[in-house]
């Protein structure tokens, strides 16, 4: 082995991509093998509301609503752990292919929830008229293991700076759990409610589009 082959060092970086959101990076090892530590994360939260107003018409009646929609999701969050391995084969002075093997853990929270309220009729001259209000609210929780390969390859823009681009594609199992809750409320204080529970669990193949090739930027620290 020539002595650059044994030239140990240690990487900080930031990478974007790869089905996992934003994931921060940290490696170490020897020139021809490197090991490698990321946490990612994403998340968001979206909102809607709007004004409905139409009619059904039935066999002995005309439905009527006015009524005013609101959807959010106030969680949307994903966190996740991999632990990855990987060789270096040279292709030219600064590009390196890379190859390896991860183990990753993966934990999501999804939170939704939709309000209506409005004025709902069952004849068509609004005599007959009583106010809704219905909330419903669903969540999701799921735990995703996954063991998958990597291939890719490592550009070295200077010799402190590195760029990484990677496919990671994997075999995963998914254990979801979902509970859904959903009330109503009348003006005459005639009130209901459902609560529905689920789990499932569901395995695959995952990332195995180009859509989802990851790309990062290390700093390099020789020892």
């Amino acid at each position: 082995k020539s002595q650059s082959d044994n030239l140990r060092f240690r990487e900080v970086g930031i990478g974007i991509g790869g089905g996992s959101g934003i994931n921060l990076q940290y490696r170490w090892g020897k020139t021809k093998r490197i090991y490698r530590f990321d946490f990612s994360f994403s998340g968001n939260t979206t909102s809607s509301s709007g004004l409905l107003d139409n009619s059904f018409s039935g066999n002995s009646s005309t439905l009527h609503t006015n009524s005013n929609n609101q959807n959010n999701i106030p969680v949307y969050c994903t966190e996740g752990i991999r632990f990855s391995t990987f060789r270096f084969k040279k292709i030219t002075e600064r590009l390196n292919l890379i190859r390896g093997s991860f183990l990753s853990i993966q934990y999501a929270i999804n939170r939704a929830n939709s309000n209506l309220s409005g004025i709902f009729d069952g004849n068509s001259n609004f005599s007959d008229y009583f106010l809704l209000k219905e909330n419903s609210t669903t969540n999701l929780t799921s735990l995703e293991p996954e063991l998958g390969i990597i291939l890719g390859f490592s550009y070295k823009i200077t010799e402190s700076l590195f760029f990484y681009a990677e496919m990671d594609p994997g075999f995963y199992c998914q254990f979801l759990h979902e509970v859904n809750t959903n009330s109503n409320l009348t003006q005459l204080n005639q009130q209901s409610q459902a609560f529905t529970t689920r789990n499932v669990v569901t395995f695959g193949i995952k990332n195995l589009s180009t859509s989802y090739i990851g790309i990062s930027l290390v700093y390099r620290f020789y020892q």
